[in-house]
């Protein structure tokens, strides 16, 4: 995850006991959970009741196979009265998946298109930039307007794709990074 933006986690914070990317799990059988995705949370320790509580464990869950981070449902569960903040808007690989945002196989869609897709989510040059290069199963964080945070995604490479991949992506989002700082 790497910081691609200002971003304030104070401001950001003020009037919430936690920020995540909540994610849901449902077993096809009318059981469903919620629970904080642990590669993007923040958590306001000075407000937390039981902290101690607060796992970040995979597994089933209320009947439901829950990814890292499952856990956390029970202790949102039974702290209902917390401030939670959703950060609901992620933009990257999914933009590349016909069954998000492009009615189509984007493989054929018109580069002009891609980007004006892009600016209408304010994505700036340089992302955009980044984005042409194809990187794939990256994401973007975002919230309206502001795009934070860079995912690079499967780094512990359990698609078991191979190196040469990774380095090409790797090379993608260091040329990226490195646009960015200068």
């Amino acid at each position: 995850m790497f910081l691609v933006r200002p971003f304030n986690i104070t401001e950001y914070m003020k009037d919430y006991d936690i920020a995540s990317w909540i994610k849901g799990s449902d077993n096809g059988h009318g059981k469903t959970i919620a629970y904080l995705c642990p590669m993007i949370t923040f958590l306001d320790m000075r407000k937390l009741p039981d902290k101690k509580t607060l796992n970040f464990n995979c597994g089933w869950v209320n009947e439901c196979s829950a990814d890292s981070g499952g856990f956390t449902h029970y202790y949102l569960k039974d702290h209902p009265d917390l401030s939670v903040k959703n950060i609901d808007t992620v933009y990257g690989w999914q933009i590349y998946c016909s069954d998000r945002f492009f009615p189509h196989d984007t493989s054929t869609t018109p580069t002009e298109q891609k980007i004006n897709f892009w600016k209408e989510r304010k994505f700036n040059e340089k992302e955009i930039k980044f984005l042409l290069k194809n990187p794939d199963t990256i994401q973007f964080f975002m919230e309206g307007e502001d795009c934070w945070f860079l995912h690079y995604r499967g780094g512990t490479n359990y698609e078991k794709l191979s190196q040469s991949y990774h380095l090409k992506k790797k090379l993608l989002i260091d040329e990226y990074l490195a646009d960015i700082m200068s």
